[in-house]
């Protein structure tokens, strides 16, 4: 389905798409400033199989204690493809992105761009496995990139100028293997909503590139870059078990 879930908000959780024991499919879908108290803009669980491809998520944002964006739960096996997620917010200790303990994710291609968490991570993972390919975690403000206890496959990936982000076991050692890169992704002009890195990006050079470059938009040669200035900073995580292929 193609459609723009805009300025919803539920008292609980789900403020624009609430579902369980199913398998839905998100193509080109906006999910614009919705509110919930725990989960903001989607939540699925209970045996699901989402696929979300090339959906938009920005502004979302939830009370204290709660997932701003998405949130999967539940024998949930996710894949996120070409999925942007950009200025969603929660006030508390909870995520951007958040998974239940029982849960698999996978992210291919994303953006995560301006998330604010007070005292969470921007993405939060369960106790399974989560896979972030030709991924990019920019510029957002957390106590960590990535969180969580689940077994990690990073490949191909920028973690770069996340503020704040001390957390316990550096990601900085996966740095450097199978193309993961802590560098500036050189993107054009974020705040304006262009996403789109500039052909010198250090994404261009991914020995797997998804559109030849880290992260869901496209080069643009004639495109002028966006520089950042503050200096470089460690990503991050908890993840006491890493997977060979980093």
């Amino acid at each position: 389905m193609v459609c723009v879930f805009s300025q919803n908000r539920a008292l609980w959780h789900g403020g624009a798409f609430c579902g369980s024991s199913s398998s839905p499919q998100f193509d080109e879908c906006r999910f614009l400033q919705n509110q919930a108290s725990t989960a903001g803009a989607v939540i699925v669980f209970y045996g699901s199989q989402p696929r979300l491809r090339t959906c938009h998520f920005a502004g979302n944002s939830t009370d204290p204690e709660g997932n701003a964006a998405l949130y999967i739960s539940c024998f949930v096996e996710a894949t996120l493809e070409d999925c942007t997620f950009v200025g969603n917010h929660t006030s508390g200790s909870g995520p951007i992105l958040g998974m239940g303990k029982m849960d698999c994710l996978t992210l291919r291609g994303c953006t995560f761009w301006g998330d604010e968490t007070q005292d969470g991570a921007v993405i939060r993972a369960g106790e399974l496995e989560v896979t972030l390919e030709n991924t990019l975690v920019t510029e957002n403000r957390g106590s960590l990139a990535v969180a969580g206890e689940a077994l990690l496959t990073l490949s191909c990936c920028d973690l770069f100028v996340n503020q704040n982000a001390d957390g316990v076991v550096p990601i900085g050692d996966l740095l450097g293997a199978h193309g993961n890169i802590c560098e500036d992704p050189l993107l054009c002009d974020p705040a304006a909503g262009d996403l789109a890195i500039d052909c010198a990006s250090p994404g261009h050079r991914s020995p797997r590139p998804m559109q030849n470059a880290t992260g869901w938009a496209p080069i643009r040669s004639s495109a002028a870059p966006h520089r950042i200035t503050r200096a470089v900073g460690t990503a991050q995580g908890r993840f006491p078990r890493m997977t060979g292929n980093v």
